[in-house]
């Protein structure tokens, strides 16, 4: 039987009772007419899809990520309030104040964010890997909007060079500055950059100055020249910090091998700056290249000298498979001189802020132990001329092999 609604209808003149309407059923529904296009319609259901899984999401997951949001977006009204208090001011009184009142804020929001994401790493390091994608989506689709303003976020996210670890990225790690268009890009650019993963970027630049120090001294005492090839150079600002400070800088020559011209351009453009600041003459070839061309033998990869006094590569590793790795240590090893230094860095399994990365920067890296480490010694190097060191922050391990004098 039809329900009826007991109500006056001025339609029927007042005293007629209305007639309820019931659910169209499927088949009406498709015979109704269509005002969407057919591919608009098949978006909408495509939508509607991708949103059911939210379901799939953790509350702790959804939690952590909630109140990430909620910080950061007080945080923003309320920079934008303080902003506002400085429109009258001149521009540069403006701009000296902002960056005082930056600085002073860094360390509370620092911590403040810090701790939020404690409890978004230990979300995220709960989950299963199959429910990864999903959680990765919802937590780009909440929290982007609060993080693609840092300059340090938008680069690593969009990825202008087609590549993760660019070498702007790496030198924005390096600058470590108060950069942004606001208070609240500033300060979230500052937290960005202080996450574990970029300080112990900064901590492998001063690592790998140390490393060509030693090797130069060592060399220099022989009586000889030190030659140093770095694989996948980027920026290569240990080479460009070596050269501006040290006294030795003259007995040594480069060999910067990077498959990227943009970096070498750049890594070229500081080194000839420096070069030119402090007079020096110290031999410095590029080489646009890849490892695979390198371990192909191919003409055009062969190196200017066959024997190296220390080469290194930290950074490329972390992208390298392991069926590469080993090889790839062989065929640098054999490139050493007698009483050379090979020196090869990965980020290890237990480096902090990894899920950061991966779910919101779209940034993945191959994480290592130092037994992984350690099995990509060259076949040719003896067991006790090996070993595995682990950085000051606990995130860099680098494999060390000497070759016998």
């Amino acid at each position: 039987m039809t329900p009826i609604l007991k109500i006056s209808d001025p339609a029927n003149g007042g005293g007629s009772p209305a007639v309820l309407s019931r659910p169209k059923t499927k088949p009406e529904m498709d015979a109704a007419p269509k005002i969407l296009p057919a591919e608009r319609r098949q978006e909408f259901a495509g939508f509607v899809q991708a949103w059911q899984k939210n379901y799939l999401v953790t509350a702790d997951y959804k939690l952590a990520v909630l109140d990430l949001q909620t910080f950061l977006g007080d945080l923003r009204r309320w920079l934008e309030g303080v902003e506002l208090g400085l429109r009258t001011a001149t521009a540069a009184d403006r701009a000296k104040r902002e960056a005082e009142i930056a600085e002073e804020l860094r360390a509370p929001v620092l911590a403040t964010l810090a701790g939020l994401f404690e409890r978004f790493e230990t979300a995220a390091d709960a989950l299963a890997e199959d429910l990864r994608p999903a959680h990765r989506v919802f937590g780009r689709q909440q929290l982007h909007p609060h993080f693609l303003c840092a300059p340090f976020f938008h680069r690593t996210y969009t990825k202008p060079l087609g590549y993760p670890g660019d070498h702007e990225m790496m030198s924005m790690i390096v600058r470590n500055g108060l950069e942004g268009d606001s208070l609240y890009a500033r300060l979230v650019n500052a937290y960005l950059l202080d996450h574990a993963p970029c300080r112990a970027v900064r901590n492998r630049v001063g690592f790998l100055q140390s490393k060509i120090s030693a090797e130069t001294g060592r060399v220099v005492r022989a009586g000889g020249t030190a030659n140093i090839f770095s694989l996948g150079c980027g920026p290569a600002w240990e080479a460009v910090n070596f050269l501006d400070g040290s006294l030795l800088a003259n007995r040594t020559h480069f060999q910067l091998l990077d498959f990227n011209a943009e970096a070498l351009q750049f890594a070229g453009d500081n080194i000839e700056a420096v070069k030119k600041k402090r007079s020096l003459n110290t031999p410095v070839q590029f080489v646009k290249n890849s490892v695979q061309n390198l371990l192909r033998g191919h003409p055009q990869s062969r190196l200017e000298h066959e024997g190296f006094d220390l080469i290194y590569c930290s950074g490329l590793y972390d992208y390298l498979t392991d069926r590469v790795c080993q090889p790839l240590n062989n065929h640098l090893y054999d490139r050493l001189r007698p009483g050379g230094l090979l020196v090869i860095g990965n980020f290890g399994r237990s480096t902090p802020g990894r899920n950061l990365m991966e779910h919101l920067m779209d940034w993945f890296l191959i994480y290592r132990d130092q037994q992984e480490i350690a099995a990509f010694a060259p076949e040719a190097a003896a067991p006790e001329d090996c070993r595995v060191r682990v950085e000051d922050a606990g995130a860099n391990l680098f494999l060390e092999v000497r070759k016998p004098a």
